[in-house]
């Protein structure tokens, strides 16, 4: 863990593992990398649009996660891709700031994933049309995109096992697969964890949950917390392990609010004991991401570098 309080800069790509892998589309490699290190691979995306597929989706599936097992156990990837064929990614992380930055600029990079902690990666690539992907004729939009094209159909990409926060070996499984249509989270290479169905919002993969699971591809037990009751039922406040996630299902009434503020914020003040995060409503579709970004804002790893060992947290939904 990081304890220092002045400003230092580190650089993330040290130590590379090996010389550059070719990743085969459509095929699972197996990755092993130590704490510390980087995994570089590159691939090449013309072979999907000779299939007129033109979505690429990279992922990476850490293959010794467990949910539940302690912060110390797990390893800390991160997940980037850029676009050309001598330009690797390289990412930067300011202690003072407690913030990462990524160059070249159009770098792609699975920034929640990695924050989030999570154990499975995915950076999608849309290969359309510029004219597609930009709405309406925006010129800055085509222009930029056009500029990125034009560094070819090659990709370089990194695998790094940050140090800063853990220092374990990553022992994982990356692939990029083509597709004719936006690709969802495949977890261990099961579409949306077979727990949930694939919708094309705006071009965006996004699974759609069965009831009892959730988080992007579905692959977390959701517990429903009834309307009115407390969870715990016994009133005994959980623990929850450092950069650990619980997930919770809950429906808002259609009348939600007779003060102005909408059940689901109550929901917010009442796990963080704070008003600040009541920022968003967000609506239906919002409900789930709202509920996701305030666990998000405990991270221990942006909060004092990590210093919460436990968190105890106490909800209780109340429609009136």
């Amino acid at each position: 863990m990081i304890t220092m309080i002045t400003t230092a800069v580190f650089v993330a790509r040290l130590g590379a593992v090996k010389a550059d892998t070719l990743l085969v589309i459509n095929t699972d490699t197996q990755i092993d990398v130590a704490s510390g290190s980087d995994f570089e691979f590159s691939f090449d995306i013309s072979v999907c649009s000779q299939q007129g597929k033109e979505y690429i989706q990279v992922d990476l599936y850490d293959n010794g996660y467990s949910y539940g097992m302690d912060t110390s156990q797990r390893p800390d990837p991160m997940l980037m891709i850029a676009r050309g064929q001598t330009v690797y990614p390289t990412a930067s992380y300011n202690a003072d700031w407690q913030k990462w930055s990524w160059l070249p600029t159009w770098a792609q990079k699975d920034e929640d994933g990695y924050e989030t902690f999570r154990p499975y990666h995915r950076i999608v690539i849309d290969n359309r049309a510029c004219t597609e992907q930009c709405l309406n004729g925006d010129s800055v939009c085509e222009n930029n995109c056009e500029m990125v094209k034009s560094n070819g159909d090659i990709f370089k990409g990194v695998v790094k096992n940050v140090i800063f926060f853990t220092e374990n070996r990553l022992n994982g499984n990356l692939r990029a697969r083509c597709s004719s249509t936006p690709p969802c989270p495949e977890p261990d290479g099961n579409e949306c964890n077979n727990k949930g169905e694939c919708n094309n919002i705006d071009s965006v993969g996004v699974c759609s949950c069965v009831v009892g699971y959730g988080d992007v591809a579905c692959d977390k037990v959701a517990t429903t917390l009834p309307n009115g009751e407390q969870q715990p039922a016994d009133g005994n406040p959980f623990l929850l392990n450092e950069k650990m996630w619980d997930y919770y299902s809950f429906e808002v009434p259609p009348h939600a609010s007779r003060i102005g503020i909408d059940d689901h914020c109550r929901v917010k003040q009442t796990l963080w004991r704070s008003n600040s995060v009541c920022q968003e409503s967000g609506g239906r579709e919002g409900e789930w991401r709202e509920w996701y970004r305030v666990w998000r804002a405990v991270d221990p790893r942006f909060y004092n570098h990590g210093r919460h060992e436990l968190l105890s947290l106490q909800a209780r939904l109340s429609s009136h």
